[in-house]
């Protein structure tokens, strides 16, 4: 390898130098040689303006209603009446005492907002995740190659991903464009007011849905206090997906299919926005 190396170099150094050259003699030609007469001024041809390249679309993912210009001016502190009224079609959607299980309904608009913008984010602060914490306590199974995930934790989770299940999939994304100047708004004040909040729920649904599907049990490792995947590629996942994972596979995949739903349910009613009618 050293004899290959040393070759190597002492062929690269014979070839910079005759690069060199080149350059240094194409330069003297430049500023010595002959130069070609100058171009008369009936002659010159006229300077073409290059194109400007088209502007950027102020959304890839555009709901029906409001143009997305006029709904990015929604104002950051909603009205008391539009609360109200997005509060009484959500009630309509599912039991209030079994959403209650999962969703604070006074922070709602804001828990989920800052959810979508940070799913893909290596973590998730308490105060930021729509969904409230889980019952009981996550279980790790103990065996001879370490520590694993318990099967028993999808248990847990089941109880969510059958409320979810139950609400009807177009009603919501009724509901969420009805009340859409809500979630924009809140979206305005958490930082982003030139985006539109619609694309970034495409986005964080797209994120959720490359969540790698593992099968078997998961290991850990215990390097402090809390767990880590013992698998480099799991640990790096974001923290929405690393949420999924937990989920085990089946609970994963029962989420992954809503979410598939919804998303065609929300391009279904931006080509009609995009097409003129509803």
């Amino acid at each position: 390898m050293d004899g290959e190396r040393s070759l190597i170099r002492r062929a690269a150094l014979p070839l910079a130098v005759l690069m060199l050259a080149a350059g240094v003699a194409f330069g003297l030609y430049r500023l010595f040689g002959p130069q070609p007469p100058a171009a008369s001024p009936q002659s010159a041809a006229p300077a073409v303006p290059t194109p400007a390249p088209p502007p950027e679309p102020v959304a890839k993912f555009p709901l029906p209603g409001e143009s997305p210009q006029a709904a990015m001016a929604a104002p950051a502190e909603a009205p008391a009446d539009a609360r109200a009224a997005f509060e009484r079609d959500l009630a309509a959607l599912a039991d209030p005492a079994t959403f209650g299980r999962f969703f604070e309904l006074a922070t709602l608009v804001r828990r989920l907002v800052s959810t979508v913008d940070n799913i893909a984010s290596d973590e998730l602060p308490l105060r930021a995740r729509a969904v409230l914490s889980t019952r009981g306590a996550f279980v790790v199974a103990k065996g001879a190659d370490g520590p694993t995930i318990d099967p028993s934790n999808a248990w847990r989770y089941e109880p969510f991903v059958k409320l979810v299940e139950s609400i009807d999939t177009r009603r919501a994304v009724d509901v969420y464009v009805a009340h859409y100047r809500l979630f924009q708004g809140e979206y305005r004040g958490q930082g982003s007011p030139n985006r539109y909040f619609n694309d970034r729920v495409v986005a964080a649904i797209d994120h959720l849905l490359a969540t790698p599907d593992v099968r078997g049990p998961i290991r850990l490792v215990q390097p402090k206090v809390l767990y880590r995947y013992a698998d480099p590629e799991l640990e790096a996942l974001s923290a929405g997906q690393k949420a999924l994972l937990r989920m085990g596979p089946q609970n994963a995949a029962r989420i992954k299919a809503k979410l598939r739903a919804v998303r065609a349910e929300i391009a279904r009613q931006g080509r009609t926005a995009v097409g003129g009618s509803r």
